[in-house]
């Protein structure tokens, strides 16, 4: 098992340092295997304790991050949190989070 102290590991910014490259020396089948070489899907499952969020614990996201609304909406919402910017409603309302 990866154990984060054992990588540095004390926020979750922290796991943007590990590379598959690098997990992979250590432990290739699991990762290969269980999570299709994806790290982020594999911190997710071994620590179900912390609510991660994958814009800050990532660099890149997959393919497919974008195609969702509500991963649009949440990155959408960290930048007016970040910047303070007050968000006007305006014309068709969004689903809200469930």
């Amino acid at each position: 098992m990866i154990r984060s102290n054992q990588h540095q590991i004390k926020t979750q910014k922290d796991w943007k340092k590990l590379s598959v490259k690098g997990i992979k020396e250590y432990h290739r089948y699991l990762l290969s295997i269980k999570y299709n070489d994806n790290i982020f899907s594999m911190i997710v499952e071994v620590y179900p304790e912390i609510n991660w969020d994958e814009l800050i614990c990532r660099d890149t996201v997959p393919h497919h991050f974008w195609s969702f609304l509500e991963n649009r909406r949440k990155f959408l919402d960290s930048i007016s949190i970040n910047f303070k910017l007050k968000l006007k409603k305006i014309g068709k309302k969004l689903p809200s989070k469930s």
